[in-house]
């Protein structure tokens, strides 16, 4: 093989694994968005002229004319659009490399569309004993087993899941398990805003009653279709187009008619206008787990917490006496490292766990979960081995919305926490 052909086949190797590494998969949007296809087009387009722009100047001996850098960016666009070379190009070189550069283009467009047309074009058949299999469990996460992009293990009556009784059926089978943190869940029976562990929620809660607001509490399937159009424009407001965070405990689809069993819990202030709410998904027969939580952006900060103080005040009328809220990440760290006394490693771990906070949330959402005394249900992870944890954790980051691409990076992302 010739010097020029041999350049030619490495240069499109690389284009080749650029275009590999930008259009890998990305966390799914929610339903009814579009997937994000501009990072990866343009991905496609700089792979294809660098790779163009490589094969032209290694070869440029191959090349009969002087094309500068307008004229080499125009004919690799010439050439990715399949016209061909606009310059004579001599031997193997002129023969191979226009119809390479059109190769790399045009796979690479392939591949954006799929990705934009994938999740309606390609459907995983569903299990019939899912839905039953769900209503049967009696873990606070097991309703978003149902979301439609996630593949949830069965074997019986049985689904995968890692609390404290799981996590001790997984080390016995020879697996690896890391408390990850805790989950802060409400007894509804011994909810109460007295004592001063819950002095902030009770403040915000009479602020509330205070400036007249007043909420909704109900089953997704007895909303009327004007107060459904209400909650999911206020929610398309909130996002403001940024991706859906959560995957472990997010469903990615609000108030679809395949969950009438959903509930709300929604604001209004004193003039009747929605400025809030709360989108729960059934646990077992008697409990309720957070979905969403959405407002309006010119919302009072109290909001969210007015929001949880009435779904624990209100949802027994619906029978509900259990509520999930968020997950706190090592919340025993920042919970213990917190006091004078703690040992120093503690206090590391805490400070560290404060410095990400700011990228992923996790002091914001220990403090808010505080606010209401809950319960703290331990959470685990399970592995094969420990030195799968790196892998495990940055996938599991991708899944959750919290690792995104450098064009995807515009503004705060709104998640399932206090203020998402």
């Amino acid at each position: 093989m010739s010097r020029g052909a041999t350049v030619a086949v490495a240069a499109a190797g690389i284009g080749l694994l650029l275009l590999a590494r930008g259009l890998r998969r990305r966390p799914r949007p929610a339903r009814g968005e579009r997937a994000g296809v501009l990072g990866p087009a343009l991905t496609v387009v700089g792979a294809t002229l660098a790779y163009g722009v490589l094969g032209l100047v290694a070869n440029d001996h191959d090349v009969r004319a002087d094309l500068g850098i307008g004229g080499t960016a125009a004919e690799v666009g010439r050439m990715a659009l399949g016209l061909g070379a606009g310059v004579p190009l001599a031997g193997r070189f002129g023969r191979l490399f226009p119809a390479s550069v059109a190769a790399v283009f045009w796979v690479g467009v392939l591949a954006v569309a799929v990705r934009a047309l994938g999740p309606v074009l390609v459907r995983r058949p569903g299990d019939p004993g899912l839905v039953a299999a769900v209503a049967a469990s009696d873990d606070s996460l097991t309703y978003f087993a149902l979301r439609e992009d996630r593949l949830t293990v069965r074997a019986g009556d049985a689904l995968v899941a890692c609390g404290a009784a799981a996590a001790r059926v997984w080390r016995a089978a020879g697996l690896v398990t890391v408390h990850l943190g805790d989950e802060a869940v409400l007894d509804l029976d011994r909810f109460s805003l007295e004592g001063r562990a819950v002095r902030i929620a009770r403040q915000s809660w009479h602020r509330g009653r205070r400036a007249g607001y007043r909420s909704l509490v109900c089953r997704s399937r007895d909303l009327e279709p004007d107060q459904v159009a209400k909650l999911v424009e206020l929610s398309r407001r909130w996002r403001a187009g940024a991706v859906e965070r959560g995957f472990s405990m997010a469903l990615g689809r609000l108030l679809d008619p395949r969950d009438p069993g959903t509930l709300v819990v929604a604001a209004s202030d004193g003039d009747r206008r929605l400025r809030g709410f709360l989108h729960l998904v059934p646990w077992g027969a008697d409990g309720a787990s957070l979905d969403a939580m959405r407002r309006d952006r010119a919302a009072p900060s109290w909001l969210s917490d007015f929001l949880v103080v009435e779904a624990a005040r209100r949802l027994p009328e619906l029978g509900v006496r259990r509520l999930s809220l968020n997950f706190a990440f090592l919340r025993a760290v920042l919970a213990a490292g917190a006091g004078l006394d703690a040992p120093w490693r503690l206090r590391l771990a805490r400070w560290l766990l404060r410095r990400l906070s700011s990228l992923f949330q996790i002091e914001s959402l220990y403090r808010f979960n505080r606010k209401f005394a809950p319960d703290w249900q331990p959470r685990y992870l399970a592995l094969e081995a420990p030195e799968a944890l790196p892998q495990v954790a940055l996938t599991t980051l991708r899944a959750e919305g919290l690792l995104h691409p450098p064009w995807r990076l515009r503004g705060r992302r709104p998640g399932r926490s206090a203020s998402g």
